[in-house]
């Protein structure tokens, strides 16, 4: 018997069987389709995605506009700590700022300039000290300032402020996150009042202030801008 017919047959059976097996599966996807469901489409990647929404700050179209720092309602703050087991505080009672909130983030800016002899830690001996050239060097040096460069959005309650921090006779660039509070008329009594919260965390040798090690003051030092402003009339 030759083997040809043989081959044949196999052949057809195999091609038959394919068939068989391939029908019920196209009828599965075919049904999968008619009720409803479908492959998933691609996630969306990096390269397709729509781009995020630019943030933007919510601040009211009556608070845009020029401000003068209230300082009976503000704190400039400081924050360090005393021999690796606890922080010490202290605040400037003497300083001006304003404040100017544009149209758009890069239209805003913030200012503000601190008596550095002004220190008050509730430590008249410790405050003289502060004072000295271990220190603030407040006679060499008497003043330190903030003046923005550059203000963005990162939320709606948040701005990333960007500029040019002067202490101790030394300018470093910095940045740092400063809340918008709020704004409102306040009444014929208060005006036009804004509020803005941020803090910053500086280290005082890159500001030549090195008297002392670690072990006994902290090198970070966190500098703290409570503000309420006044709208200019």
């Amino acid at each position: 018997m030759h083997a040809a017919p043989f081959r044949l047959a196999a052949q057809h059976l195999a091609r038959r069987g394919a068939v068989l097996t391939a029908a019920p599966l196209a009828l599965a996807v075919a049904g999968a389709v008619a009720l409803g469901f479908a492959v998933a489409a691609p996630r969306a990647t990096e390269s397709n995605a729509a781009p995020a929404a630019a943030a933007v700050v919510d601040v009211p179209k009556a608070a845009l506009g020029a401000y003068d720092v209230d300082t009976a309602h503000s704190t400039v703050g400081f924050r360090i700590k005393h021999l690796d087991v606890a922080y010490q505080f202290g605040r400037f009672d003497k300083f001006t700022g304003e404040v100017v909130l544009g149209a758009s983030p890069d239209a805003s800016s913030v200012k503000v300039v601190i008596d550095a002899a002004s220190v008050n830690s509730a430590n008249e001996a410790r405050d003289q000290h502060l004072r000295n050239q271990d220190f603030l060097d407040v006679k060499q040096f008497p003043e330190a300032s903030f003046t923005s460069k550059r203000i963005a959005a990162k939320d709606a309650d948040t701005f990333t402020v960007s500029g040019d921090l002067s202490l101790h006779g030394v300018t470093k660039s910095v940045t740092f996150d400063m809340d918008f509070l709020g704004a409102k008329d306040a009444g014929e009594r208060f005006g036009y009042k804004a509020g803005f919260f941020g803090t910053l965390d500086i280290q005082r040798r890159d500001f030549g202030i090195d008297t002392y090690p670690n072990e006994v003051l902290s090198d970070t030092i966190q500098l703290t801008l409570a503000i309420e402003c006044n709208k200019r009339k």
